[in-house]
């Protein structure tokens, strides 16, 4: 019986195909906008700012994928799983994490 139940796991685990997860939000990506922006944190507002960050994160996303097809990597490249998320600072709070 623990046989039967040993095979039909490592049957499921092994026909299952992987699925490449894009996290793209947070800080990191959102300074990466406003490098390639050029501009201060305090002239854009943050609609402007997740705009901008999504079009990156985009930009990223499709080139990761060339290179990870590239290097021959098989998985579901077609799924559209991604994580698109903002820090959740109001604009208000711009102005404390404005360079002096």
């Amino acid at each position: 019986m623990r046989w039967v139940q040993f095979l039909r796991v490592r049957l499921e685990t092994h026909l299952r195909s992987y699925v490449p997860g894009w996290d793209c939000h947070g800080l990191p990506i959102e300074n990466k906008t406003l490098k390639d922006l050029g501009v201060d944190v305090s002239q854009l507002t943050s609609s402007e700012i997740r705009a901008a960050a999504f079009k990156t994160a985009s930009k990223e996303i499709e080139s990761q994928k060339a290179q990870f097809r590239t290097l021959g990597i098989m998985a579901d490249w077609d799924s559209q799983e991604r994580t698109y998320r903002t820090l959740g600072v109001s604009q208000c709070c711009w102005g404390r994490y404005k360079a002096k």
